[in-house]
């Protein structure tokens, strides 16, 4: 069975598949996570920074 989740998983033997997802998925997840927060703190600060600016401005 071909791996559908990128195109070098094809590629691979059977027996090779399962080591190459791990460290797909191992070097992934970090990444996504650490962006994730990053937009999260940088959101947050954008709605109390234009928070701060609408009652500075009233």
């Amino acid at each position: 069975m071909a791996c559908h989740c990128c195109p070098v998983g094809g590629l691979l033997p059977e027996s090779a598949r399962q080591g190459y997802l791990a460290a797909l998925l191992f070097v992934k997840n970090p990444t996504i996570i650490a962006f994730t927060f990053v937009w999260m703190v940088g959101v947050l600060r954008q709605l109390l920074l234009s928070g701060a600016r609408d009652r500075a401005g009233a």
